[in-house]
């Protein structure tokens, strides 16, 4: 399935960028129907990305997708989805971002498997 570049870009206006994010952790939104003319079969995609989170008051970590994104259609799609929860970029970057301790050990930012 194609898939449209990540929206990580630093080239983007911070004012379009929305972050996401879900329990359907593998979730996938279409963006763009497939071009026969370049051997395409299937819809353009962006996906979300799976990562590890602690949740106070929940034992272990739970699994939840992870979305940065400026693209116009995938914002329209999301707004109206029930399942998913538009966050700020303060708690997308505290679940994404890989923190380390002093000995080396990784705390956060744990990625999921699909």
């Amino acid at each position: 399935m194609p898939k449209v570049p990540n929206q990580d870009s630093n080239s983007q206006s911070s004012s379009n960028v929305k972050y996401f994010k879900t329990r359907k952790h593998a979730l996938k939104v279409v963006v763009g129907n497939p071009d026969p003319t370049k051997g395409e079969v299937a819809p353009k995609t962006v996906q979300f990305v799976p990562y590890f989170v602690y949740e106070r008051g929940k034992e272990g970590k739970q699994r939840y997708g992870f979305l940065k994104t400026a693209n116009s259609t995938v914002i329209e799609k999301l707004s109206g989805d029930p399942d998913v929860q538009q966050i700020d970029q303060d708690e997308y970057d505290d679940a994404t971002e890989v923190v380390k301790d002093e000995s080396g050990t990784q705390i956060s930012g744990y990625r999921a498997p699909y």
